[in-house]
C-alpha cells in the first residue's frame, strides 16, 4: 500500500496512511475514523486474504459517510497479492464501485492512472504526473536508459559505452539514482551507482518532485534523479541503467522536461543464462533468492509484450552469449552516435 501512496503523492494527491500519521500513545481506531471522516475519496486496499477484522469495521463508517453522502467516492484497489476470483467476495456494498487492478504489480502506470482518474473525476487520458509534463526546453543532450532484466548485463554495457564515448571525446556520467535498500557488502561507495536514502528521505524527495519513475520491488524503493542535476552542466550524454518497461514513456518525458533527448535500450537474455549469472553474482543468499524471483516475473512479461516493447524502445537487443557483447556495444553504440549528430545539429 505504501509504494501506491509514495506515487500518488507525487501526482499531488494527498494521501492518509496510518503508518505515516498514526501518532503513538493516541487511540488509532477513532484517527482512522477522523481521517475516514475528512477524506472526500477512500481507497480500499484488498489482499490475498480479502477484507479482515478491522477492514470491516472501517467499513461500517464508510458505509456511514456514503449514506449521508458525505463521501464523493469509494475505489476499491487489488493488490498484486490478491486472488483472481477475490472481487466476487466482497461485500455487495463494495462491490458495487469500480474496482483498480494492480495485480500486474504496483509498478502498473495504467492502474496508476486509473487510480489518479477516478480520486480526480478526470479522462483516464488525462491524467499527467509530475513527470509527464510537457517540454519547456528543447532538448539538446542525450540520456541513455539501459533497461532489461536483472542480470542481464546493464552495468557491464553502461561501463562499455562509457568508455567509448570517452575515446570519442565526448565526457559522459552517470545519472543518480535513489533507493532504500541497504548498501551490500561488497559495492564500494564511490563506485556505488546508488543514493542510499532512509524511506522518509525517500518519500520527501518524493513529494518536492526531485525522485520520479519510482518502483517498489521485495520490500525496497527505487527512483532516478527527476531534476537530472548530474548533467545539467559540462555533460553532453549520461547514462542509466533501471528495470523500466512501459515506463520508459514516462521516463522520455522526464528526460525532455530537463533538457534531455533520451535513448532507450532494452536489453534481453533466456531465463536460464539470467539465472545462472544472478548464482555467479556476489550477491548473498537472499539476493540471489529476490532476483531469481524477479527474473521469473520479468522475462514472462517481456515475452508477452514485445509488441508493446518494440514501440517504447530505440533498440532491442539479445545479450544473452558474452561473445556477443561486442555486438551489444557497438549496435548500441551506433544509436548514440546517430541521436549525438542531430543533438549537436539542434543545438
Amino acid at each position: 500500500m505504501e509504494e501506491i501512496a509514495i506515487v500518488l503523492k507525487s501526482a499531488g494527491i494527498h494521501a492518509f496512511l496510518d503508518k505515516w500519521h498514526l501518532v503513538p500513545g493516541e487511540p488509532w481506531q477513532e484517527s482512522i475514523e477522523n481521517a475516514i471522516a475528512n477524506s472526500r475519496t477512500c481507497v480500499v486496499f484488498i489482499g490475498k486474504s480479502g477484507l479482515g477484522p478491522w477492514h470491516k469495521e472501517e467499513m461500517r463508517v464508510l458505509i456511514d459517510r456514503a449514506i449521508k453522502n458525505k463521501i464523493n467516492k469509494i475505489i476499491p484497489v487489488l493488490l498484486p497479492n490478491a486472488d483472481s476470483n477475490i472481487i466476487v467476495t466482497l461485500p455487495a456494498f463494495l462491490s458495487r464501485y469500480q474496482y483498480v487492478d494492480f495485480r500486474v504489480g504496483t509498478a502498473s502506470v495504467d492502474a496508476f492512472r486509473h487510480l489518479v482518474s477516478g480520486i480526480k473525476g478526470t479522462p483516464f487520458d488525462n491524467v499527467k504526473f509530475p513527470f509527464e509534463a510537457y517540454p519547456t526546453k528543447k532538448p539538446n543532450k542525450l540520456c541513455v536508459v539501459l533497461s532489461g532484466p536483472s542480470s542481464v548485463g546493464k552495468d557491464v554495457v553502461m561501463g562499455r559505452l562509457m568508455e567509448a564515448v570517452r575515446k570519442e571525446g565526448i565526457f559522459p556520467a552517470s545519472l543518480r539514482k535513489f533507493t532504500t535498500r541497504m548498501r551490500r557488502e561488497f559495492e564500494e561507495e564511490d563506485s556505488d551507482p546508488f543514493i542510499y536514502l532512509s524511506e522518509k528521505d525517500f518519500i520527501d524527495k518524493v513529494d518536492r518532485n526531485q525522485i520520479g519513475c519510482v518502483r517498489f520491488s521485495y520490500g525496497n524503493y527505487y527512483g532516478i534523479d527527476a531534476s537530472f542535476s548530474v548533467g545539467i552542466e559540462g555533460h553532453q550524454i549520461i547514462f542509466v541503467t533501471q528495470r523500466l518497461y512501459k515506463e520508459i514513456i514516462i521516463f522520455k518525458q522526464l528526460a525532455s522536461d530537463a533538457g534531455f533527448n533520451a535513448i532507450s535500450i532494452l536489453l534481453l537474455a533466456d531465463s536460464e543464462t539470467l539465472r545462472s549469472r544472478t548464482q555467479q553474482r556476489l550477491f548473498d543468499k537472499n539476493q540471489k533468492t529476490k532476483r531469481s524471483a524477479q527474473i521469473l516475473e520479468d522475462v514472462p512479461f517481456i515475452q508477452s509484450n514485445m509488441t508493446m516493447l518494440n514501440d517504447k524502445f530505440d533498440l532491442i537487443i539479445d545479450n544473452s552469449d558474452h561473445s556477443r557483447l561486442a555486438e551489444t556495444v557497438e549496435a548500441s553504440l551506433s544509436l548514440i552516435r546517430e541521436k549525438i549528430k542531430k543533438a549537436i545539429v539542434s543545438s
